[in-house]
């Protein structure tokens, strides 16, 4: 019996997303003061809100770790 899997539309995350892939970001929160490039979007947990899932970024920080930030933790460079 075949299986499938299906995703409803939630309108009101992407509208969070300001950053596409490639934008150069200052971080606040958690790696507050670091600067990366926004490698993609995603929604999904954060450090500084392990407990909550939320529009977000994983950024590629300077020192070359990749961090997830939430959507208003991230600033343009």
């Amino acid at each position: 019996m075949p299986c499938c899997v299906t995703a409803s539309y939630s309108p009101h995350v992407s509208h969070n997303y300001r950053f596409e892939r490639g934008d150069l970001v200052r971080i606040r929160g958690h790696h507050a003061g670091g600067a990366g490039v926004v490698d993609n979007a995603v929604f999904q947990k954060t450090v500084d809100y392990p407990e909550e899932y939320a529009a977000s970024y994983h950024v590629l920080l300077e020192d070359e770790r990749v961090v997830a930030v939430r959507w208003d933790q991230a600033a343009k460079r």
